[in-house]
């Protein structure tokens, strides 16, 4: 299952989905809002904003748990959120889900934050190599190609 994330108010929003033929939907529908620290989405979009905007989002939300996995503290945010902007992409490893994982990149053509593309599936189906390296792989690739359509679309 695939996503196009944006962060509105300081939480995730499904704006558009795309369904595989064996896709697995344990939540979201388009226009559901979620907390953004325990999702790969949401750590994509956190990635990109400011240190002070993060507090505020953390402020106003909160790092509700969701499973044994997911990250309530702030230090852990953090350290998660320089991994994203080091490696270009997020995960999410049973965080909202105990059997589900997700890996996501922003989007944000020249700094401007868009959103995020995200896929996600069972944990069954997201492991090994193609966790660690053909998934966020193929996010990058899309997140990119969406800047290059973005920017091409300002550009007319």
């Amino acid at each position: 299952m695939a996503w196009f994330v944006v962060e509105e108010h300081g939480q995730a929003v499904y704006v558009e989905k795309a369904l595989g033929e064996d896709a697995i939907q344990p939540y979201g529908r388009v226009g559901k809002r979620v907390d953004l620290h325990d999702i790969a989405a949401g750590k994509a979009i956190l990635s990109e904003l400011p240190r002070r905007r993060v507090h505020e989002i953390v402020d106003e939300h909160g790092l509700t748990r969701h499973t044994e996995h997911t990250i309530t503290s702030l230090d852990r945010l953090f350290e998660e959120l320089d991994t994203v902007r080091e490696q270009g992409y997020a995960t999410n490893e049973n965080e909202t889900f105990e059997g589900f994982r997700a890996v996501a990149s922003p989007v944000s053509p020249e700094g401007d934050l868009q959103g995020a593309v995200v896929i996600s599936g069972p944990q069954t189906r997201f492991e090994g190599e193609r966790f660690q390296s053909e998934l966020p792989a193929i996010v990058s690739r899309v997140a990119n190609e969406l800047e290059l359509e973005i920017l091409s679309q300002n550009n007319r």
